[in-house]
């Protein structure tokens, strides 16, 4: 599936999935059966009939995908597939993809938007103006140094055992039934976590948080002087 997918504007999307589906040499009953499914799966079910110039983008981007997997492709290959839809559209698409992987089929895909990439992908590549900067499994690429370490106590104790245990004030903020630290790495993180124990504070919870791929890429480029105009992940 192409970035921007070409269709027969006069034909309907129930008519343009029967020509790509005997483009791929399926048999009628497969692509009446497939075409219904796959337009039920992009929300297109009630627009099957509908000429697509009366199409939105939007509505364009999700057809496009549907004939990308009318015949049940092993090798999913898609370009920007998220772009021009709407948030429940995104979210369609990545329920999508994350489907097709539970089924044991490869997907391929490319994008400007890094958070989708992120949350998708088992291994990603990241370009710049066509160079590869780095390759990798994306937990390994994340898994820099830890940023900062969130801790999480509630009941909220008092402010003042922070001051009394040189806690910086400008370190915590409270949240509903809660009082949320922030350590600068695990080793501040635990000794904090043993002195407001001592005092009878309870730890809720305690998060790492590392850096995001989006963050990782902008550092490449950085490092490599690119400008990421032209860039995918």
């Amino acid at each position: 599936m192409p970035e921007q997918p070409y269709f027969y504007e006069y034909l309907t999307g129930f008519e343009f999935l029967d020509l790509c589906g005997r483009l791929n040499g399926m048999d009628r009953e497969a692509i009446r059966r497939r075409s219904v499914e796959m337009l039920a799966r992009v929300r297109l079910s009630e627009a099957g009939n509908l000429a697509i110039r009366k199409y939105s983008k939007g509505m364009m981007q999700r057809l496009g995908l549907a004939q990308a997997l009318l015949h049940d492709p092993e090798l999913v290959i898609l370009d920007e597939p998220m772009s021009g839809l709407d948030p429940m559209g995104r979210m369609d698409v990545r329920g999508i993809i994350s489907d097709l992987k539970a089924a044991g089929r490869t997907v391929f895909f490319s994008s400007h938007i890094i958070s989708d990439v992120e949350a998708l992908c088992d291994r990603v590549i990241l370009l710049d103006h066509g160079k590869k900067m780095a390759e990798g499994k994306v937990a390994d690429l994340i898994g820099g140094e830890v940023r900062f370490v969130e801790l999480v106590f509630s009941p909220p104790p008092p402010l003042e055992w922070l001051g009394a245990e040189d806690i910086p004030a400008d370190r915590a903020t409270r949240s509903g039934d809660a009082l949320v630290v922030r350590a600068g790495d695990v080793e501040e993180a635990n000794r904090w976590i043993s002195r407001l124990g001592a005092r009878g504070a309870r730890l809720r919870s305690m998060t790492q948080a590392r850096p995001h791929l989006e963050e990782i890429y902008v550092a490449h480029l950085a490092r490599n002087g690119g400008s990421g105009a032209c860039d995918d992940a």
